[in-house]
């Protein structure tokens, strides 16, 4: 290979090795030059167009020549337009590529250093816009992508997560922390709840955490039981008895409004995909109760499928039904106008 593709390879590998805060100083001392000279740029293009404006027709005497010269500074405004809007658009490209070598990093960040990276370059594709005055549609494209990409590893590893949670699940009784009780009050006033941003597997490994910890409570006596924990979750004022698969199902819910919120440009996605992770708990909860598939020896193992077994698998659904109308709501406040309308056609179940 050339050496200059050998040196651009190289210089990718070392882009890629860096942790998040590094590269976005190395972003940043990439876009305060850039921005130097764009704006210089736009400052020579808008005193020439308020020049060429303001030049005094040619004199009277001859129409075409003055047919002419009025042309000719249409000409030159047009060309200066151009050339100030051409320079804009290669700053973008550029950036939007350094952007791009690092995707695949990009898509495995957690969420708050996901959210820098994207207000960084959102700052950066504005301050394009402004002095080009016709977008940045190359950074825009590159963080749309990128944002798709995120929410799709997302999604892929918070789908693993459960599934295995649920085919172990085995469709018992838990007590209900309280945080959970909170995340539920806030979903249900409309409101993304305001937990601390973290990772699915990190909200993943807490609910688990939560769920065997609660898991003996049925042991215990009355008694001794934490005041922090209640039997029921409540929604609207209806009480449901969850299991512990419901309660991580509702930590990864919490997480991808969280993103969401916290990512305009990763809301139309998570959109997309919290239909698809309800449906998903709820075709595997029907295959391990209402198909028996908790019964098998590399599953749950359970002896039988009781109506109690039933009656819990459908109260863990019930919560996330109850809350449906408000996950809607509170996923529409961040979506845009053209999505906003299409979600609005369409169930979120």
């Amino acid at each position: 290979a050339p050496p200059e593709d050998r040196g651009i390879k190289a210089l990718v590998a070392r882009l890629k090795e860096l942790e998040p805060r590094a590269y976005e100083g190395v972003m940043a001392s990439i876009a305060a030059p850039l921005l130097v000279l764009l704006r210089r740029a736009s400052a020579i293009d808008a005193t020439l167009q308020r020049v060429l404006s303001a030049a005094p027709p040619a004199a009277a005497g001859g129409g075409g020549e003055e047919d002419g010269g009025e042309a000719y500074r249409a000409d030159l405004r047009e060309a200066s337009s151009e050339l100030c809007g051409g320079l804009c658009d290669i700053a973008a490209e550029r950036y939007a590529r350094y952007l791009r070598c690092r995707a695949e990093v990009h898509a495995r960040l957690p969420l708050a250093a996901f959210t820098s990276l994207c207000a960084l370059a959102d700052d950066f594709a504005a301050d394009v816009a402004h002095l080009s005055g016709r977008g940045c549609a190359a950074v825009s494209a590159e963080a749309a992508a990128q944002a798709k990409a995120f929410v799709d590893v997302l999604h892929a590893e918070a789908t693993k997560k459960l599934e295995a949670t649920v085919e172990q699940e085995a469709w018992g009784q838990v007590e209900v922390p309280a945080e959970y009780q909170r995340l539920v009050d806030s979903i249900a006033a409309n409101q993304v709840p305001e937990a601390p941003p973290a990772s699915a597997a990190d909200h993943l490994s807490a609910a688990a955490a939560v769920s065997a910890a609660v898991g003996s409570a049925e042991a215990e006596p009355e008694a001794e039981r934490q005041p922090s924990r209640a039997s029921d979750i409540v929604v609207s004022g209806a009480g449901y008895k969850v299991v512990g698969s419901g309660l991580i199902l509702l930590s990864t819910v919490v997480h991808y409004l969280q993103c969401g919120a916290a990512v305009p440009a990763v809301a139309p996605p998570i959109a997309h995909v919290l239909p698809v992770l309800l449906r998903g708990y709820h075709t595997h909860a029907y295959k391990q109760v209402l198909m028996a598939g908790a019964m098998l020896p590399t599953s749950a193992g359970l002896k039988s499928i009781s109506f109690k077994h039933l009656a819990l698998s459908s109260q863990s659904l019930g919560v996330l039904l109850a809350l449906l109308p408000h996950l809607k709501a509170i996923l529409a406040a961040y979506l845009p106008e053209a999505c906003r309308r299409g979600a609005a056609e369409r169930p979120l179940r």
